[in-house]
């Protein structure tokens, strides 16, 4: 991942002068909304408003055929928002990224890899944190954007992530979400996991043939540092 992170420090940036998981964010997260326009233009790279969003918003031809390009809107919105559209054949679909160029340039989805299914982007979503977005190869499926991100397997289609309702408690929820089957599911840690920046609590994520493995140190309720593992079946 071009984000690595520590699970601690989102859990820190979440819980200072926060009684709820969305009263307050660290910064801007990124809003995506799917669109249907003809007004879309290149992004002029010469001009300066743009300084380093080449290095971010690269467009690409995948190795089957899927064709990814960057643009902006031809109205007030051009310095503010980056739209995503990637065609194959008949298919043609665009991701409107609202406001992203007003955050820093790391909050831009940049291409990684795709599988069959799904091309994948990374980028952030706040201080600390990586996130995921998923744009489907055909007109049926909805786009996605995973925060928070774990760890994913592209080849696998699938993403691991911490919910937003751990920010505001002591127990940590892990969700997992399967692209091809299109299932969520989630499992929550039973030991306290810690909020100092030395703790990450998550210590590994394992993708197995049919589960996913996650383990990791908390503290049970004497205050111990205890191993605990939790299993996500597909």
């Amino acid at each position: 991942m071009r984000w690595a992170f520590s699970v601690s420090v989102i859990f820190l940036l979440f819980i200072i002068g926060c009684d709820k998981a969305n009263s307050i964010l660290p910064e801007k997260q990124l809003k995506v909304a799917e669109l249907d326009t003809e007004e879309l233009i290149p992004i002029d790279f010469k001009d300066t408003t743009y300084q380093d969003v080449a290095m971010f918003a690269k467009d690409t031809i995948t190795g089957d055929g899927w064709r990814i390009k960057y643009l902006v809107k031809d109205d007030s919105t051009r310095y503010t928002d980056i739209y995503i559209q990637w065609e194959k054949g008949n298919i043609k679909r665009v991701k409107n990224c609202g406001n992203v160029l007003e955050m820093r340039r790391y909050f831009i989805p940049g291409f990684v890899k795709d599988n069959q299914d799904y091309l994948f982007f990374e980028h952030g979503c706040a201080t600390g944190c990586s996130a995921v977005l998923t744009l489907p190869k055909n007109v049926k499926d909805a786009a996605e954007d995973f925060n928070f991100i774990l760890d994913y397997r592209i080849d696998k289609g699938q993403i691991v992530f911490i919910d937003e309702e751990s920010f505001s408690s002591d127990t940590l929820s892990i969700s997992a979400t399967d692209l091809k089957k299109h299932i969520t599911k989630t499992s929550k840690f039973k030991n306290r996991c810690s909020m100092t920046m030395e703790n990450s609590c998550i210590n590994t994520v394992i993708f197995k043939h049919k589960e996913i493995i996650i383990a990791g140190t908390f503290i049970d309720k004497y205050g111990n540092n205890v191993k605990e593992v939790r299993s996500i079946e597909f």
